[in-house]
């Protein structure tokens, strides 16, 4: 999914790149304060506090961890289901 144009006038900004940021652009829409040519990254200030409150909570990363611990710990189950198909407890 391509990242939409950044509208003329708006300095700073970007698309969303990041599956937190794609979140905080669909909030955008829903509020009605997405520019024409899409969301953009940071929100502009006419969008209320809870799309800037999104967009601060999408800044810590906390969804990317959090898939990425999953991720590993899955990674490590099947490791120790491999060597030991014994360890399920079936």
């Amino acid at each position: 999914m391509a990242s939409p144009q950044v509208p003329m006038g708006i300095q700073n900004t970007r698309g969303p790149q990041l599956i937190e940021e794609y979140i905080v652009a669909a909030l955008q829409d829903n509020a009605g304060c997405a520019p024409e040519g899409g969301a953009v990254m940071p929100p502009p200030e006419t969008c209320p506090d809870s799309v800037h409150s999104a967009y601060w909570f999408a800044q810590s990363h906390i969804l990317t961890i959090l898939i990425v611990v999953v991720f590993i710990v899955l990674l490590i189950q099947m490791i120790v289901l491999a060597i030991n198909p014994n360890a399920g407890g079936h």
